[in-house]
């Protein structure tokens, strides 16, 4: 009597799920732009973007990557644009007036947001305020001894400025009551440290 042989195999295909998990997807940079209101002609003026704020990485997903800014595209008036990593540019005015002004800052994956601004450079000028705040001061916000002008797309990047706190209005950080965070994302901690002032003048 024969006998069969022949057993099946059973052939057991494991399906695997290998993608990777989803890369979160940050929110761009929040720009972030000081300078005084107004300077005297042939002084040098320092616009300053190091309170752009960018995005970090969630709290629970400690291996992904925050963002960084890449660069900084300085307009002024109808001057050529100056593009840079650095978030400070030292610029000198020859003649007296209002220059039109706006920062442009670009992230790592390309995001951009940008603010706009102005200058008056006149001929003499006083020393304007004292303190952290004067009335004297349209924007309120007085540092270094001159009304100063810090330009913003958003909260996180106004800073606090001499225990007084400032909040994003009408593209402009003005003396208010403590911000709310409306973006876990960004955070007090989250300014560029990208080297020190570029302390030439065009």
């Amino acid at each position: 009597m024969k006998q069969n042989l022949w057993h099946p195999v059973v052939l057991v295909v494991l399906a695997c799920s290998c993608s990777k998990a989803a890369t979160p997807t940050l929110p761009p940079p929040i720009a972030g732009f000081w300078h005084p209101s107004a300077a005297r002609v042939g002084e040098p003026v320092v616009f300053d973007a190091s309170t752009t704020a960018v995005a970090q990485a969630p709290a629970d997903d400690p291996g992904a990557a925050g963002a960084r800014v890449t660069g900084f595209r300085f307009e002024i008036a109808t001057f050529p644009a100056v593009d840079q990593a650095l978030p400070t540019l030292s610029w000198t005015f020859n003649g007296a007036g209002h220059y039109a002004l706006r920062l442009v800052v670009t992230d790592d994956a390309g995001r951009q947001s940008s603010v706009d601004s102005a200058i008056d450079i006149v001929a003499d000028l006083a020393d304007a305020c004292t303190g952290a705040s004067a009335p004297a001061c349209g924007s309120g916000v007085c540092a270094s001894g001159q009304c100063a002008t810090f330009a913003c797309a958003g909260d996180p990047a106004c800073p606090a400025l001499s225990g007084q706190t400032l909040a994003c209005s009408d593209a402009a950080c003005a003396v208010s009551a403590a911000p709310t965070p409306t973006d876990d994302a960004y955070g007090g901690d989250d300014v560029p440290t990208l080297g020190a002032a570029d302390a030439g003048s065009p």
